[in-house]
């Protein structure tokens, strides 16, 4: 007689996570329960990774400390960072050339952006001014705090020729200018992007 053959469900061997709304709840910490079972899967073999839109800067402190996590891949796919030493085990980011002339498009219809580099969010004083005026006193004022850098002029990032950009976070409510430039990025190529509501806009590089 033949022998009966059952089909094996595949191990799995990675879950990658979202961050906000999902594995951060309203207050930006772990969800009830979420570290005590990750850790179960983390013991059964599985890579649990955290993926996030945020850079490296901007990772809370409950996820760095959670000891069962390898690897982060964080600005929307631009970075996958190791873990235990911070550091980029691989990189696609927008080429410095490319970074400085999304930033001269971006100036040109007059949108408030941030560049993610180097782990970071730059940020001008207004921005950041903004920014704590909005969001203090709530839980996003952690975020905002402990990922940016504040500088003089956004093009002062790429001004050595080097930097490249992971992602641009881009606030732009105007809809007739947010559809101009996006216009004017497909004109540029090399760049990819996507709207957030009606207010946000995220720009990495393309693919």
């Amino acid at each position: 007689k033949g022998q009966r053959k059952t089909m094996k469900q595949p191990r799995i061997k990675l879950a990658a996570i979202d961050l906000d709304g999902t594995l951060l709840n309203d207050e930006k910490r772990l969800c009830d329960g979420a570290a005590e079972i990750l850790e179960a899967a983390a013991a059964k073999g599985v890579q649990i990774v955290p993926v996030t839109g945020r850079p490296l800067a901007g990772i809370p402190l409950c996820v760095r400390r959670l000891s069962f996590i390898n690897f982060y891949i964080s600005s929307n796919g631009a970075q996958i960072i190791d873990a235990s030493t911070q550091k980029s085990l691989y990189s696609f980011a927008v080429a410095n050339e490319k970074s400085r002339a999304a930033v001269r498009l971006l100036r040109q219809h007059g949108c408030t952006f941030e560049p993610f580099a180097n782990g970071w969010g730059y940020t001008e004083q207004a921005i950041y001014d903004d920014y704590l005026r909005r969001f203090g006193g709530t839980p996003l004022e952690e975020y905002v705090t402990s990922s940016r850098k504040i500088i003089s002029s956004v093009e002062s990032v790429f001004e050595d020729g080097v930097t490249q950009a992971d992602e641009f976070f881009v606030q732009c409510s105007d809809g007739e200018r947010r559809a101009a430039l996006c216009r004017d990025l497909e004109t540029l190529g090399g760049l990819q992007y996507w709207t957030l509501g009606d207010r946000f806009m995220e720009i990495t590089r393309a693919d």
